[in-house]
């Protein structure tokens, strides 16, 4: 099992964060690498998220548990072009002094001979994705 964290500071409440995480199928209005999000049903734990890239890939993620007091989204995915046979990832947002912080982290079982460059494809995913939430939640009146 393999362990990749990313995480940004915001100078932003934590609840102005959530709410644009909170949100399932949000991913293509943040991430700059998802083109569309698609859930299969209305949100809800189980409900299966289709996200499709800029370069055609699709990556599709079950919503594992979602809490709303400590602000917490839990996935699994569960197709991808990634070499990996299990994935799960954490989005976290904790307040702080001067905004929040959100956390980004992933355990993954890596299928790959030499896990290091899937590590690393992973924490830069990641990381752009939290590049983009912050230009989104920048232009967005608090």
């Amino acid at each position: 099992m393999h362990i990749v964290s990313v995480s940004r500071p915001f100078a932003v409440s934590a609840d102005a964060v959530w709410r644009i995480l909170r949100d399932f199928d949000s991913a293509a209005r943040w991430h700059p690498s998802v083109s569309a999000s698609r859930l299969d049903r209305p949100q809800a734990v189980g409900c299966l998220r289709t996200l499709t890239l800029h370069n055609g890939a699709t990556i599709a993620e079950r919503l594992e548990a979602q809490d709303e007091a400590a602000r917490i989204t839990r996935y699994s995915i569960q197709e991808s072009p990634l070499p990996v046979s299990a994935l799960t990832g954490t989005l976290r947002v904790q307040e702080t002094a001067g905004g929040c912080v959100v956390e980004w982290d992933a355990h993954a079982t890596i299928t790959a001979p030499d896990p290091a460059p899937v590590i690393e494809a992973l924490r830069a995913v990641y990381s752009d994705g939290l590049a983009g939430l912050a230009e989104v939640v920048s232009a967005r009146p608090a």
